[in-house]
């Protein structure tokens, strides 16, 4: 944030409304924090323009500042613009570099809210490069940048630079601001979620009750971002198949949500989103559908038609009729969602990817399998180029190609794929993981059809031949049922979907 002037006493009692208002946001009671901002920028407005002085400049560009910085937390990207075209004009008048860097820390968090990511990044960075030669390397406005471009690759599924800034933003945080701050409770929470995308479940449930505790110390029960951890919690339940956990962390969430929020406001649709995940894997498909249907209609009205959020809504809705066995209505909705994410996020981001595996697996549904094996491919690519060869994504990338050869009796090529898939999940997963249980199956089955089994079980290694002899067991009693519509899962993937709610804020000014 810009230095701060000194106060000419003439302006004391703006500059006390102005105070008043960063208490309310600092308690994100953003109707009081506005209130305040309002009446002092009514009172500048009534001192003549001969009185006017660089230092009521100064003071109305960071009023405008922080009026942006609520709109944007509330998603209202139109008022957060004008804001912030204000702010931008009064720092260039005052040449002023800090408030420059402010002004684009605003507006690249507006584009970023809009699914602008490069753009977003393009902003961070100056402002960055700014701070750091205005300021130094140890200060708030620093730990700040490092935070928004740390959000930037989170948003990219760059989870291991997120998680790089995010640290290095929490550590200066916890320096100047102590542990019970709500710009180290939202570090906690972010950094939370890279451990969510990376598959670490214990680390990001750690993460998301520290960020928990020090809302609740701060906030306390009603409260929107107290809200977001128990959404966030509610994610990571579902990840784990607790679903009950999560319906439980969800319906707090919600509740309120519904609360403090007007009905149409996104955080709404994400409860009704998730809330829908957990009735779709629950098997409640007609539970599942209302309430991704309500999540988008929610949506294109509080978001750009091309946001993240509406194609992941799109995505959803397919999974319920892929489900359903309507696959032409899921194709049509899964390829809405896969060209929203290409334009908005790029062609190596995880949306993308579960996007082509979707598709790919109406595809396989359909019989359709070359097509379904070249998006398996696209996916896989995408995930070798992210993860390296050693990962339980690329584990089902392979899973799922072989899958594919599979059904189309190509069983000498299925096989390596099968084996490559067995040895990522088995290093990674327990023997009783069901997704290596899975691919021991899978290849006893190949085996079988190989009509060859017998010499090759040995190759794949004495510890699961008894796995594997119970299954073709099995297959010597009674023929095998037909799996053509089995590919990763029974259910299309949708993890781009259980989203967690993120919640950007400025730290408050050190008067």
């Amino acid at each position: 944030m810009a230095s701060q002037p000194l106060k000419s006493s003439k302006f004391q009692p703006i500059y006390r409304l102005h105070e008043t208002g960063q208490q309310y946001c600092n308690t994100c009671d953003y109707q009081q924090a506005l209130s305040c901002y309002t009446q002092a920028l009514e009172q500048i407005g009534l001192i003549p323009t001969a009185e006017s002085t660089s230092e009521l400049e100064q003071l109305q560009c960071d009023i405008y500042l922080d009026i942006c910085e609520i709109y944007i937390r509330q998603r209202e990207a139109i008022k957060a613009t004008d804001f912030s075209i204000q702010a931008q004009e009064l720092a260039s008048k005052l040449q002023d570099q800090v408030r420059i860097a402010d002004c684009l820390d605003r507006r690249g968090s507006i584009k970023r809210l809009q699914g602008q990511i490069t753009a977003a990044l393009k902003d961070f960075r100056k402002s960055l490069e700014i701070k750091l030669n205005q300021l130094g390397e140890e200060n708030i406005p620093v730990a700040n940048s490092y935070h928004k471009i740390g959000h930037v690759y989170y948003n990219q599924g760059q989870y291991q630079e997120a998680l790089s800034m995010f640290e290095k933003s929490l550590n200066l945080r916890l320096q100047f601001l102590g542990t019970y701050h709500l710009d180290v409770a939202t570090s906690y929470n972010l950094m939370g979620s890279v451990y969510l995308n990376q598959i670490e479940y214990d680390d990001a449930l750690s993460m998301y009750h520290k960020s928990l505790k020090v809302r609740l110390h701060l906030l306390g029960d009603s409260h929107g971002d107290v809200a977001n951890s128990y959404n966030n919690i509610g994610t990571v339940c579902y990840n784990q198949g607790k679903y009950d956990e999560a319906l439980s962390m969800y319906r707090k969430s919600l509740a309120i949500r519904f609360e403090i929020l007007h009905d149409n406001h996104a955080d709404v649709a994400s409860s009704y989103n998730n809330v829908g995940l957990v009735y779709r894997n629950q098997r409640k498909y007609d539970d599942a559908l209302s309430m991704y249907k309500k999540s988008l209609e929610i949506r294109l009205k509080a978001l750009d038609a091309n946001h993240p959020d509406v194609a992941t809504s799109y995505n959803n809705i397919a999974s319920v009729y892929y489900n359903q066995g309507k696959n032409d209505e899921a194709l049509s909705m899964f390829e809405k969602s896969l060209q929203i994410y290409l334009q908005v996020l790029g062609d190596r981001h995880p949306h993308v990817v579960n996007a082509y595996n979707n598709i790919a697996n109406v595809y396989h549904a359909q019989g359709k399998y070359d097509d379904a094996l070249g998006m398996f491919q696209k996916s896989h690519k995408i995930q070798l180029q992210r993860f390296g060869d050693y990962h339980l994504e690329v584990a089902t990338s392979y899973y799922n190609m072989g899958n594919v050869y599979f059904m189309q009796s190509k069983y000498d090529t299925a096989l390596p794929l099968f084996e490559e898939a067995l040895k990522i999940r088995s290093e990674r997963l327990d023997d009783d993981h069901p997704s290596v249980t899975q691919t021991k199956s899978r290849i006893a089955e190949t085996f079988w059809y190989q009509k060859s089994w017998y010499g090759k079980v040995a190759l794949i290694g004495m510890n699961i031949i008894d796995d594997l002899a119970n299954v073709l067991e099995r297959y010597f009693i009674s023929p095998l049922e037909d799996t053509s519509g089995e590919t990763s899962s029974n259910q299309s993937r949708d993890d781009s979907s259980c989203k967690p709610i993120e919640i950007e804020r400025e730290p408050s000014k050190q008067h």
